[in-house]
Order: C-alpha cells, then sequence, then structure tokens
C-alpha cells in the first residue's frame, strides 16, 4: 500500500524472512542511511515495515533493491 503525505510516500511492506530483533535493526539502519528516507517504522512481529520517503529522491525500485542486497524479499 502506498499513501502520500506531499512530497512525501509512505510504503508498506512485508517479508517472510524478517522475523527477528536482529533483522529489524538491520533494515531499519540500512534504510535510515538511504538518501530519500525519511522515516521507518519496524515492527518484526507483524513482519512489517513502513517507508516514508521523497519520491524525487529514492524510487521504489531502489528501495526494493535496498532489501534483496541485504537478504530480504519485500511483499506488499
Amino acid at each position: 500500500m502506498v499513501m502520500s503525505m506531499s512530497n512525501t510516500v509512505r510504503i508498506r511492506v512485508r517479508d517472510a524472512m524478517f522475523d527477528c530483533e536482529s533483522c529489524a535493526n538491520t533494515i531499519e539502519h540500512v534504510l535510515e542511511a538511504t538518501y530519500g528516507v525519511e522515516q521507518i517504522d519496524v515492527d518484526e512481529s507483524t513482519e512489517r515495515v513502513e517507508i516514508d520517503y521523497d519520491p524525487d529522491i529514492v524510487a521504489p525500485t531502489e528501495l526494493e533493491m535496498t532489501f534483496e542486497a541485504w537478504g530480504y524479499t519485500p511483499r506488499p
């Protein structure tokens, strides 16, 4: 699901392998370091990540590639 807030877009993703605090911390730190990402909310108990980002700076495909580079498979 994607929601728009002015110049910021929120995307929600899930990952089947995303089930521990270490995984949550890893993906949170990696995404926080991604230029254009403004806020991240990670919930390992539901395997969900909400990412607020500026689509003028970073594309959803770049966020997906970031997940995949760290061994996670994002799903809507």
